[in-house]
């Protein structure tokens, strides 16, 4: 090649390269801006409208793999050590409801309709928070969570014994 061939063809290569990488560049920045300012939401609306939000669609996630990994761990420690299950107790008091709530507020969206939804969401929310608070109360004042479903198969006789 002659020099002049290849200064041509670095011409060439720059004015094809460079205008586009700075505008996919352009665009992208752009629109990551305006995705970023458009999504940014309270929690309380998170939670209102959580099959439609990023943030809970992640915890919706988590709570999965938390109920996977809880829910053995209280088959465990239920009947051999019952100090070791209340911290897993108050774990599934939380994750069981928010977990709830996130599945339900999809079944709100496509089954509701759209006039009722805010009062179908704000009953959802209030059922949530009740769960909540029921399951606090039975892990915190009561045999829990754990043990609550342990005596469901136990005998009367058996649970006079202990």
């Amino acid at each position: 090649m002659s020099v002049f061939t290849k200064h041509h063809f670095l011409i060439m290569l720059r004015k094809l390269l460079k205008p586009n990488l700075l505008s996919i560049a352009g665009r992208t920045f752009k629109t990551t801006a305006k995705s970023a300012a458009a999504k940014e939401e309270s929690l309380m609306e998170g939670f209102m409208n959580a099959d439609s939000s990023g943030k809970m669609h992640k915890i919706y996630h988590a709570t999965t793999f938390a109920s996977l990994g809880l829910f053995p761990l209280a088959l465990i420690f239920s009947p051999n050590m019952p100090m070791l299950s209340m911290p897993v107790d108050l774990a599934l008091g939380f994750v069981f409801p928010i977990h709830g709530h996130i599945g339900f507020s999809s079944i709100v969206s496509d089954y509701v309709p759209k006039p009722a939804r805010g009062a179908a969401r704000t009953a959802l929310a209030a059922l949530t928070l009740i769960s909540i608070l029921g399951l606090l109360k039975c892990n915190t004042m009561d045999k829990g969570i754990t043990g609550t479903v342990k005596q469901m198969w136990t005998t009367e006789e058996q649970n006079e014994k202990k």
